[in-house]
């Protein structure tokens, strides 16, 4: 029954950690989603701590400490969700209200207690039972793996509360399996706390509402005269909010020549955020779509076929449709955002003309070899001040150079690309999108891209448009015309004169046409990249994080606006990061050196020189563990979104594979002798070949279903899965072999590395790439094999010849 306790236990910790992720991205941003996984591991490291400090107390009160601290996990799982829905942390208003500081520490501090409590269960039990440490670390990892499957599709998909609830159920599973010696007395209390419990699991979701940051679009919007909230919907990576009012008006780049008004829209958030709309009108009234920035491609094409990239709220779906569109292909990430649009345009599917496909765009784009003549990349998303770089860290696949290739792949003879972004001051993320552009299509065009491409400004967007042949003069004149019309500015087109040139919304230089002139010359491009001010060169699918922008040199400016603007991260929201690796390095060395100088003044095995270098052996190999394991697991989540088509499903199911299979390898490393020594140099090698991109081979298994390619995926991850759960055991052998007091700390040292690991990963990957990190990971994984080879097997021996010399007892 322990074993299941446990297991249950480490799934409610799973979990917890993957809902706290959703809670983050729902009340104050996706870059606050990361914490999550450091939090969960904070606690481990501190549980760690506790122990080695309280170990002979600890072990005498083990019976004890297990089921309380299972049961003390669950109950302050339901306080900090209450206290964080509480406590009026405002993380925008960090930089210039210093009471923030206080509330920020508070909000963080309450969700570390469950994991410490988490922590002390595993951590009590690898410390009485270290003969079986790879059977308890095995069967915690295989629950945690059991955990990320859970919320891949089961109570999270009904959002917070129900996962929630499911986290309750497991920890009051692991209370009932802990308890030791099933007396009445004992069955008694343990059926008291589970009905606790379960009361709380059952009533804190029902009182306790998620509080979303007013500076989020849903709390705006409601904010509105009139505005309802019709609905809300959750699947396992997303919560999506219906918003009515009159009082939306909502086209972005739409002309100011246009005098008519805009039909009822809705409103549509995901995750609070994002806001797009839904026009509720008949195609052939929606004039008003002709006065939008891709409009000016009807006026090139006619009755084209049309591919519609992350269509938003339908804006784009609508503009095709009321210019004739003979098909209409729109790819919508989101699977509630799909269906609403099903909805919307119900007569035009059953007609036919539209199909509306739920998925990761990317993925149908290598599954399907259907040509479009226009594909329209949509602006799907809210207008966000660069300088905020509040979404610094998300990943994003639309806009990466593998991206536009297979958008180029499905244009047809003649086709035309049309890509819009918001306009932001300085440039940014227009001019990655623009420089994008350029470089895909000098890689393939047949002609010089100087004569394919074509830029429209508005007061708030620039829209590209791009094809693989030269644009001919009647599509020039097309392209005047409408701007001349719609009184919208020609940034670029080929042969275009000066006085062509900021007519309407005049700025004091033309820096998109500038801009676009300097990337188009391959001599002038590199300099362009390096004098602007925010980085903007284009970025692949090892390093998606097309709202990054921050360059090094903009550091004393940020500095410079911290406590005067509420944007003080001048694009740099990785900073937060930052900040969070400098708190995480000082508490980590404090709580790992602490210890280290108690064992100093106590008796240990080892004394003296010996004692001292396997200590600091030891300390070297599980902080290694830790971070090399972060550094493998994290690369992986994200390589395998374009295969799973959902960044939830590939955290999911990569997740539940990397901790299933280490478990297992954990579990048989009882077995394997000696061999066990030599798996973190063959991690080491494996690290180099999945950071190479060798596996898998993705380009061989994207046309395959979802359901086989999940299979690839599992079969993937398996051969490193196995080898990550073997070197924690074999370090921990020779721990328990030499200082068995040190296994607790070494289990702190794992946790703490673990915390740093997840932040540098988030930090490498940024500045450098996914691949990067996989190279990191190879690098500590082989540090650590020669401190299992040197460092650890000097204590061994070291403890045997003590052992040969010392005189016998009595």
């Amino acid at each position: 029954m322990r074993y299941l306790g446990i297991g249950a236990l480490s799934a409610a910790v799973l979990l917890l950690e993957l809902t706290l992720t959703r809670v983050y991205s729902v009340t104050q941003g996706y870059h606050f989603a990361f914490l999550a996984v450091s939090l969960g591991l904070l606690g481990f490291g501190a549980s760690g701590t506790v122990l080695y400090v309280a170990r002979g107390f600890l072990l005498r009160k083990t019976r004890f400490v297990l089921p309380l601290s299972a049961f003390l996990f669950t109950l302050t799982t339901l306080i900090a969700y209450w206290a964080m829905n509480t406590i009026p942390f405002d993380s925008y208003r960090l930089v210039v209200d210093r009471e923030m500081i206080g509330w920020m520490t508070a909000f963080y501090v309450v969700q570390i207690v469950p994991f410490f409590f988490a922590g002390l269960v595993l951590g009590s039990a690898l410390v009485a039972d270290p003969a079986n440490t790879h059977r308890i670390y095995g069967i915690s990892l295989v629950g945690a793996g059991a955990g990320a499957l859970l919320a891949l599709g089961g109570p999270s998909s009904g959002g917070t509360d129900g996962a929630l609830l499911a986290v309750v159920a497991l920890g009051a599973l692991a209370l009932a399996s802990l308890i030791h010696g099933r007396t009445a007395g004992n069955i008694a209390i343990a059926t008291m706390g589970i009905a606790v419990l379960v009361a709380g699991g059952i009533l804190v979701p029902r009182y306790v509402k998620l509080e979303i940051s007013p500076h989020k679009a849903l709390p705006q919007l409601l904010q509105q005269e009139g505005a309802v909230l019709e609905e809300t919907r959750w699947n396992a990576f997303s919560r999506v909010d219906v918003v009515e009012s009159a009082s939306l008006h909502q086209a972005p780049g739409l002309s100011f020549s246009y005098s008519g008004v805009i039909p009822l829209q809705q409103a549509v958030t995901v995750d609070a955020d994002n806001a797009t709309t839904i026009t509720k009108s008949p195609q052939d009234e929606a004039v008003f779509t002709e006065y939008l920035p891709v409009a000016a491609a009807f006026d090139i094409l006619s009755a084209p076929s049309v591919l519609i990239v992350e269509p938003g709220g339908g804006l784009d779906i609508l503009t095709a449709l009321h210019h004739g569109a003979r098909r209409i292909a729109a790819l919508s990430g989101n699977p509630i955002v799909a269906d609403l649009l099903r909805d919307q345009f119900r007569s035009e599917i059953d007609g036919g003309t539209l199909e509306v496909l739920a998925g990761n765009p990317r993925s149908y784009l290598n599954r399907s070899n259907e040509k479009f003549d226009l594909v329209i990349i949509s602006l799907a998303d809210s207008f966000r001040p660069v300088r905020a770089g509040a979404f610094s860290l998300s990943e994003n696949h639309v806009y990466t150079r593998e991206a536009f290739s297979a958008y180029f792949d499905h244009l047809s003879p003649g086709g035309l690309l049309a890509a819009t972004r918001w306009v932001q001051v300085p440039p940014s993320e227009e001019m990655r999108m623009a420089a994008t552009i350029i470089e895909v299509l000098g890689d393939r065009a047949r002609v010089p891209v100087d004569r394919s491409i074509a830029a429209l400004r508005t007061l708030q967007t620039l829209t590209i448009f791009a094809r693989t042949e030269d644009f001919e003069v009647r599509d020039l004149n097309a392209f005047r015309d409408f701007a001349r019309t719609r009184q919208m500015d020609l940034s670029y087109i080929p042969g275009i004169r000066s006085d062509e040139l900021n007519r309407h919304f005049v700025l004091p230089d033309e820096v998109y046409f500038q801009g676009i002139t300097e990337l188009l010359d391959e001599t002038l491009r590199a300099d362009f990249y390096a004098r602007s001010e925010f980085n903007v060169t284009p970025l692949g699918d090892d390093r998606p994080f097309f709202f990054h922008f921050f360059r090094w040199q903009q550091l004393p400016d940020v500095v410079a606006r911290i406590g005067k603007t509420y944007d003080a991260f001048g694009g740099a929201g990785f900073l937060v990061i930052l900040l969070f690796l400098g708190v995480s390095v000082v508490v980590s060395c404090v709580l790992i050196l602490l210890p280290l100088a108690i064992a100093s003044r106590s008796s240990t095995a080892l004394s003296g020189e010996s004692g001292r270098v396997f200590q600091w052996a030891v300390l070297g190999y599980f902080f290694m563990l830790g971070l090399a394991f972060l550094w493998i697991e994290l690369p992986l989540m994200q390589r395998f979104i374009l295969l799973l088509d959902y960044p939830t499903y590939s955290f999911g199911i990569v997740l539940f594979a990397i901790l299933v299979f280490s478990g297992l390898g954990s579990i048989v490393s009882g077995r394997l002798g000696r061999i066990r020594n030599w798996a973190p140099l063959a991690l080491a090698i494996l690290a180099v070949v999945y950071g190479l991109g060798y596996l898998p081979p993705m380009d061989l298994v994207l046309g395959l279903p979802l359901g086989a390619r999940v299979v690839v995926a599992i079969a993937s991850v398996a051969p490193i899965g196995i080898l990550m759960g073997v070197p924690f055991p074999a370090g921990m052998r020779a721990v328990v072999a030499v200082q068995p007091g040190l296994v607790p700390w070494a289990w702190g040292v794992n946790g703490y590395a673990s915390v740093v690991g997840s932040i540098l990963a988030a930090l490498i990957a940024l500045e450098r790439g996914y691949s990067e990190v996989m190279f990191f990971a190879a690098a500590g994984y082989g540090i650590a094999w020669v401190l299992l080879r040197v460092g650890l097997r000097s204590g061994i021996t070291a403890r045997e010849r003590t052992e040969r010399i010392a005189p016998p007892p009595g």
